[in-house]
């Protein structure tokens, strides 16, 4: 299958982990026998980190081939206006009309296509729809903050509507995506449920080995230090089970960067823990990989998850993971089984679920086996075939 993706995930040499998990798709596309080209659009005016290459991410290059297009796009401020989303989705669509019909003169006919990118690429799919002689799927990957205001989301209703009527489902990929397609006004028939999936480390990389209690045990978390992700909670449990259960020693590692990374550092000093928190900012994947599986827990009290890909990815390193309810992470955990979930924003309930995993490392051995058969069950093999099924 000569597969086209458009897409508006990809990782850069400033961020090699953005938008990972679409190279780690097309690396299974590939193994099942895909040709893709995969097109990323450069928004002119806007200076942005270069991305990384397919062979710079192991991928072979005469199976994957990369191209990016200039693209024209009002600033985010003025996008909002009256006309500015029909305007840039009819910019996009110039573009991608353009870019796409002289790859299909060069590459040969696209016998299907997958959208990482609703905003703009699939607002656009009307004027280069034409262009796929196959089926096309369009990948919801969460919320979109900017078409959750009421006036953006009326403005975009019509536009993914025709989209979607011009595809063959729109994919989400949790089932808590349910409730925001409908709300914008897309019927349950265009919809499917298809997860995201992990890399799966083999086994031999892995151990379900846990530190013992007379050695401080380490908790991790992976995410943007936005507010949504819960890092301060895990600082505020964390403060309380120092204050209540003093005999337990622990230490807290946080990957990745954000705009609250200078709050997070003064509520953590607030709170006496500086000694025992360290913050790594932003690292490679493989260094991001190697803190979880050094890790003995892995906590993100997150309360807006559509999926969660790295509680998979912890679970692949069988580390017991912390998520809460009514999001993604409960698609994907089982409670007291390869891990344990708590209600969103309970600061109480996630200082009992970390002292229960710190103060019991058996425990946590027995849920990090259990969560690496979770995560076999959601590898990215598992999910190109799933969106294979589909495009056929």
């Amino acid at each position: 299958m000569n597969l086209l993706i458009v897409s508006g995930y990809w990782p850069t040499q400033a961020n090699p982990i953005s938008g990972i998990f679409v190279a780690q798709q097309v690396e299974a596309l590939v193994r099942a026998g895909c040709r893709i080209t995969l097109l990323s659009g450069n928004t002119l005016g806007r200076p942005a980190s270069p991305r990384l290459s397919p062979s710079e991410l192991g991928l072979p290059e005469d199976r994957v081939t990369m191209f990016t297009y200039p693209l024209i796009r009002l600033p985010e401020k003025l996008s909002g206006l009256p006309g500015g989303i029909a305007l840039n989705s009819a910019a996009a669509g110039i573009a991608l009309r353009r870019v796409i019909r002289k790859l299909a003169e060069s590459h040969g006919p696209f016998d299907a296509a997958i959208i990482h990118a609703l905003r703009y690429a699939g607002f656009a799919l009307p004027a280069w729809r034409h262009l796929v002689r196959g089926k096309v799927l369009a990948v919801c990957h969460g919320v979109d903050p900017f078409l959750e205001q009421p006036s953006n989301s009326k403005r975009s209703i019509p536009l993914l509507q025709k989209m979607a009527g011009q595809c063959e489902k729109l994919v989400l990929v949790g089932q808590p995506l349910r409730t925001h397609a409908q709300s914008l006004g897309l019927s349950q028939e265009c919809l499917a449920v298809i997860p995201n999936g992990t890399d799966l480390p083999d086994r031999t990389e892995v151990s379900e080995e846990q530190r013992a209690l007379d050695i401080p045990r380490r908790i991790v978390s992976v995410s943007n230090l936005v507010a949504l992700k819960g890092i301060d909670l895990n600082l505020r449990a964390l403060a309380r089970i120092s204050a209540t259960h003093p005999q337990l020693q622990w230490e807290y590692v946080i990957v990745g960067e954000g705009p609250l990374r200078h709050e997070l550092e003064t509520l953590s000093a607030e709170l006496g823990l500086t000694e025992r928190v360290r913050f790594l900012g932003r690292i490679s994947y493989a260094a991001t990989m190697q803190a979880i599986a050094d890790a003995d827990i892995f906590a993100l009290p997150s309360w807006g998850e559509a999926f969660g890909i790295v509680y998979l990815e912890a679970m692949a390193r069988m580390r017991p993971v912390i998520g809460c309810l009514d999001n993604g992470a409960a698609d994907i955990i089982s409670d007291g089984v390869d891990g344990l979930l708590i209600p969103p924003h309970d600061e109480v309930a996630l200082a009992q679920a970390l002292g229960c995993l710190l103060s019991d490392p058996e425990q946590c051995r027995t849920m990090g086996t259990a969560g690496r058969q979770t995560a076999e069950q959601f590898t990215w093999h598992v999910n190109a075939a799933k969106m294979l099924e589909l495009l056929r």
